[in-house]
């Protein structure tokens, strides 16, 4: 079935684009961290994950969570936090960003 076959492709070039983008937005985000917090001045993934899950179907958002999750403690891990602040910090983005695009959907009256 070739049809599935470029799905499958399509799909797997979406999701390595959206890894790499969200890696590189993370280690930049972190060089303009406060240090005695630890904490970033703005998340520049944050843009990303909003509109992988706002074009994407509800179905489909387990894996970006789960990739941008793993990716945010990946980087906090990296950059030297400690691996439950980092773990915090990822929880507290899958946590609220299916929300936030979920109010905007609803707003927006979207499937």
């Amino acid at each position: 079935c070739l049809s599935g076959r470029t799905t499958l492709i399509t799909n797997i070039i979406r999701w390595l684009a959206f890894s790499g983008l969200y890696i590189l937005l993370a280690l930049l985000s972190f060089h303009t961290r406060d240090s005695w917090s630890l904490s970033t001045t703005l998340w520049l993934p944050a843009p990303l994950l909003f509109a992988a899950l706002w074009l994407t179907a509800p179905r489909e958002w387990p894996l970006w969570l789960a990739t941008a999750g793993l990716l945010h403690v990946f980087a906090g891990v990296w950059i030297g936090r400690p691996l439950t602040l980092a773990c915090l910090f990822a929880l507290f983005d899958v946590a609220i960003f299916p929300l936030c695009v979920a109010v905007f959907r609803l707003n927006a009256q979207l499937p």
